[in-house]
C-alpha cells in the first residue's frame, strides 16, 4: 500500500512526458489529508496543493518563473496520450504552496489557462432472485414508483454481453456470486503475465485499474462496499436464483477505482476517465460511465475529461447529491456540468416522493430514479440496503445498458433522448427536475426530431 499522500498526485501510465525539473522527490514527507478551514465534506480539497494548466508553448523556464512568482514548489506533471491525440500541448503541473489554494483560483497570467485545487470527491450515499421475489427490490417492480424494468425482462429485454458500463467509484467485488458472470474483462490483456499486452500503460489490467493504489487489484476487501453496491444495481445477474437482480441481467462491468478510505481525488478521476476512453478507442464497447460521487467545487480539469468522454461517445451518469440542495442555485459536480453526455439523477423514494435528502434542480437535474432502501450486492458475497443518489444513478446506467443492447447502432445522444423521453411524469417531481418524471423502463420512446421540452442539445 503506497503512502496515502500519493493518491493526490497524477502519475501518468501512458504518454507521459516529464521534465526532470518537475519529477517528485520520493523522500517527501507524507501529507495528512484534512478538511481545510471553511470547507465541508463536499467542498473538500487537498490543503496546500494547486494544479496548474499551462498554456501551449510555455517554456520550462517560463513555467519555473511563474511557479516561483506564486511561491509554488512543483512535484508532479502529466500530459496524457488522450490529450495529445486531440492536438493539445498544454501541461498540468501539481505544486505545493504555503497558503490556501482557493486564494489562487482567480489568479490570471499570460502563462496559464487556469489553476484549481486538487478536489476530493466522496460517494453520495446515506448510509427467481430472492430479494426480487419477496418484494424487497421495490425499485425493479411494475409498480407506481418502481422502474417497471420487469416489463422489459418479460419482453426478453435483459441486456447484452457486448455492452460495457464503466464503474468510476470504489472498486467492486468482481467475483461476487451475483456479479462474476457480468464482470467485464479487457480481452486484449493476458492475465498474470506481467506484460502490458495492449500497450495502454497498465500491466495486467484485466478487470480495470485501481488508480487509488496504483495497481490492477480493483477489489480490496473491507474497502469497496459502495462500489460493489453500485455495480449490483447496474448488473447483478438476474434469473440465477441468487440474491438480487440488476437492471441489466446481461452486461459487462469494467472498473476504474479512484476512491478509497480518504475519498477520491481530481487527478485520479481524470486518469480513470481517460483510461476508459483509451479502452473504447481500442475496441471495448463502453457506452456509459457511472459516477455516484460529487463535490460542490467546479473543476475545469474534470470537466475537460468528461467532455473528452463525450467526444469518444461515452455517456456520463452522475448522482445529483444528498444535501436537500437546489443544484440550480448551488451546483454539485460532476452532476451539474452543462455537457451533452452528462445525466444528473435524483433519488425517488418508494412512496413516490423525492427523497427528503435528495438534491434537485428544475434546470440541472434530469430525472429521478429509485434511490431509497435499495437492496444490492456488497462484499463477501453479501447483500445490503443503501440509500442515496449514489443508488439512483446506476439505475439509469442499467437502463443505458438495456437500450444499447436493443439499438446497438444508436449514438449516445439518441440513447439519452430515448430514455429521458420515456420518463413517467409525476406531480411530486414537477419543477424538481428537467423532465418532471421518474425513470420508466416499460418501453423506450425514440424520437427523430428535437428533444423538447426536456433538454436542449
Amino acid at each position: 500500500m503506497p503512502n496515502l499522500w500519493l493518491v493526490s498526485l497524477i502519475f501518468v501510465f501512458y504518454g507521459c512526458k516529464k521534465s526532470d525539473k518537475f519529477i517528485r522527490n520520493n523522500n517527501e514527507i507524507p501529507i495528512n489529508i484534512t478538511v481545510p478551514i471553511g470547507a465541508t465534506k463536499f467542498n473538500e480539497y487537498v490543503p496546500n496543493e494547486i494544479i496548474v494548466k499551462f498554456k501551449k508553448g510555455i517554456s520550462e523556464a517560463g513555467k519555473s518563473s511563474f511557479l516561483k512568482t506564486i511561491q509554488a514548489e512543483p512535484y508532479s506533471t502529466f500530459r496524457t496520450e488522450v490529450i495529445e491525440n486531440i492536438g493539445e500541448d498544454g501541461e498540468y503541473v501539481i505544486a505545493r504552496i504555503k497558503g490556501d489554494p482557493m486564494d489562487l483560483v482567480k489568479y490570471r497570467s499570460s502563462e496559464i489557462e487556469y489553476m484549481e485545487p486538487n478536489y476530493i470527491y466522496h460517494t453520495l450515499e446515506t448510509s427467481n432472485d430472492p430479494f426480487f421475489l419477496d418484494g424487497t427490490q421495490w425499485n425493479l417492480m411494475n409498480s407506481p414508483y418502481g422502474t417497471n424494468v420487469a416489463n422489459a425482462w418479460a419482453n426478453g429485454n435483459t441486456g447484452s454481453s457486448n455492452v460495457y458500463i464503466a464503474v468510476l467509484d470504489e472498486g467492486y467485488m468482481y467475483n461476487h456470486e451475483d456479479l462474476i458472470k457480468n464482470a467485464g474483462v479487457n480481452t486484449k490483456e493476458i492475465p498474470g503475465n506481467g506484460i502490458d499486452d495492449d500497450k495502454n500503460g497498465y500491466v495486467d489490467d484485466v478487470y480495470g485499474w485501481d488508480f487509488y493504489n496504483g495497481d490492477n487489484t480493483i477489489y480490496d476487501e473491507n474497502q469497496d462496499n459502495h462500489g460493489t453496491h453500485v455495480a449490483g444495481i447496474i448488473g447483478a445477474e438476474g434469473g440465477n436464483g441468487k440474491g438480487v437482480s440488476g437492471i441489466a441481467w446481461n452486461v459487462k462491468l469494467i472498473s476504474g477505482k479512484f476512491m478509497g478510505p480518504t475519498g477520491g481525488y481530481t487527478p485520479k478521476a481524470v486518469e480513470a476517465i481517460e483510461y476508459f476512453i483509451k479502452l473504447k478507442q481500442k475496441g471495448m464497447n463502453i457506452v456509459a460511465i457511472n459516477a455516484s460521487w460529487g463535490n460542490y467545487n467546479y473543476s475545469e480539469i474534470l470537466k475537460e475529461a468528461i467532455e473528452k468522454a463525450n467526444n469518444a461517445g461515452i455517456l456520463f451518469i452522475a448522482a445529483a447529491g444528498n444535501n436537500s440542495n437546489n443544484n440550480d442555485d448551488k451546483p454539485l459536480y460532476p452532476a451539474s456540468y452543462n455537457l451533452p453526455n452528462v445525466i444528473s439523477v435524483a433519488n425517488l423514494s418508494s412512496s413516490g416522493m423525492l427523497s427528503a435528502a435528495s438534491n434537485y434542480g428544475k434546470k440541472t437535474v434530469h430525472l429521478a430514479a429509485p434511490g431509497s432502501g435499495i437492496m444490492s450486492t456488497i462484499p463477501n458475497n453479501g447483500y445490503g440496503i443503501k440509500d442515496g443518489t449514489s443508488m439512483a444513478a446506476p439505475h439509469f446506467a442499467g437502463a443505458v445498458a438495456l437500450y444499447a443492447s436493443i439499438y446497438p447502432n444508436d449514438n449516445i445522444k439518441m440513447i439519452k433522448m430515448a430514455i429521458l423521453n420515456s420518463v413517467m411524469p409525476m406531480p411530486s417531481l414537477k419543477d424538481k427536475c428537467i423532465t418532471g418524471g421518474r425513470l420508466n423502463l416499460t418501453k423506450f420512446f425514440k424520437t427523430t426530431g428535437p428533444f423538447n421540452p426536456f433538454f436542449n442539445y
